[in-house]
């Protein structure tokens, strides 16, 4: 009677690397890799707290695969990989990946007029930004800093504290203004669970 042979399974090993953005809506390059493992899927998922993807990815003939993914939060990216009749469930590995916030700044026109890529104002009503923080959360904490230009020299008002809106948008107002000076205004923030810190300054602009 001939009794059949079985062996154990090999091990296996995947791991993870991710590369960028540099820039908030970038794409991600993410690379997986497990020896010996042509041919196979390797789920990938990125989580951070509620919010999660997941893509599939298949290895080529060296056991490499990869994406490029829209990663829009600070994310754990994690890399699986299921055993088969010949090899062990790999460990998952995990990698931590940072996104950047971003700022997208737009100017309240009203009669404003762009002169040499300075935005001049007649009405002080008119002086107003409309700021967007980039991804859309609400109550983001947005430093604000008033900036105004004396001679050759700039200087920075007391800054203030505003928060987004369930849009993730903030606006500024110009309460009171110099005729002639030009202004401008920084908005900060400093990065929270969800994304790491961005800094934007509006262009020039003078009430006349």
């Amino acid at each position: 009677i001939a009794q059949a042979s079985t062996s154990a399974p090999l091990p296996s090993t995947v791991t993870v690397r991710v590369t960028g953005p540099h820039t908030y809506g970038q794409p991600s390059h993410i690379e997986v890799h497990s020896p010996g493992r042509p041919g196979v899927s390797i789920l990938v998922t990125v989580v951070n707290g509620s919010w999660h993807s997941s893509r599939s990815v298949t290895t080529n003939s060296g056991g490499v695969g990869s994406v490029n993914l829209v990663i829009p939060y600070s994310s754990a990216v994690t890399a699986h990989l299921a055993g088969d009749l010949q090899h062990e469930d790999a460990r998952p590995q995990t990698v931590s990946v940072s996104i950047p916030a971003d700022f997208v700044v737009s100017w309240g026109r009203g009669g404003a007029r762009d002169i040499h890529g300075v935005v001049h104002y007649t009405r002080l009503s008119d002086m107003r930004q409309h700021v967007l923080l980039n991804p859309r959360l609400a109550l983001r904490m947005v430093k604000v800093t008033l900036q105004y230009r004396v001679g050759a020299k700039w200087f920075s008002a007391k800054p203030f504290t505003v928060y987004t809106d369930a849009t993730g948008y903030v606006s500024t107002v110009m309460r009171q203004a110099r005729r002639n000076v030009l202004y401008r205004i920084n908005y900060a923030f400093a990065g929270d669970a969800w994304n790491t810190s961005a800094t934007q300054t509006s262009g020039l602009f003078i009430l006349n």
